[in-house]
């Protein structure tokens, strides 16, 4: 009976502190407004810590509380469809004499006032604009490249084998033009000798 009285004053004594640590954990919170006519159902702010994620989502008046959050450094991100907010460090203390803080995430010395009150930053866009028509842009198609190419070479090449032709005929003319002319003893041009086979 000792044993099982020792048991059950061991075993009220650890919910009684376990509920006194987690009462106090349960204190803290994460709150502030969002400065922007968007629509409540497709916006939430999540808060990511090390000791995991905890989600708020927003009132009518554009505010959120996120409750039960432990002692820590967060980041505070709004996940909106509509616009663009800055994301927010926040580090919340359990200590009374200790103010909670928050800060612009990536941006040194730029404290901001706590609650938070957050603008956004852009609207938000998920689509690219489509690029309208260039004709420039087809000259960077390989296959127009190649196409052109050929076309270019089946007009240059007739052109390029008439000057060849032109070439050789006068080449031609030049070779026959000295052996046709009389010589100056008045007798007939010397006759080309064929080669023995």
């Amino acid at each position: 009976m000792k044993l099982f009285f020792i048991l059950l004053v061991v075993l009220l004594s650890s919910i009684v502190l376990v509920g006194s640590l987690s009462s106090e954990q349960k204190a803290l919170k994460i709150e502030g407004s969002l400065r922007a006519n968007v629509t409540i159902a497709k916006t939430r702010v999540l808060a990511t810590g090390v000791r995991g994620q905890y989600t708020a989502f927003l009132r009518a008046d554009g505010s959120f509380v996120i409750h039960d959050v432990p002692p820590g450094s967060y980041l505070i991100q709004v996940l909106s469809t509509e616009y663009n907010f800055p994301q927010v460090r926040v580090d919340v203390s359990s200590r009374p004499d200790v103010k909670t803080k928050a800060q612009l995430f990536n941006i040194q010395n730029t404290n901001t006032p706590y609650p938070l009150s957050l603008e956004p930053e852009s609207v938000a866009t998920f689509f690219q604009r489509r690029e309208s028509f260039n004709i420039f842009s087809l000259l960077g198609n390989p296959m127009l490249i190649m196409v052109l190419f050929t076309v270019g070479i089946m007009f240059v090449l007739p052109k390029l084998k008439d000057l060849t032709d032109e070439v050789e005929q006068e080449s031609r003319q030049a070779q026959v033009a000295p052996n046709s002319q009389p010589s100056l003893t008045g007798g007939a041009a010397p006759r080309k000798e064929r080669g023995r086979n």
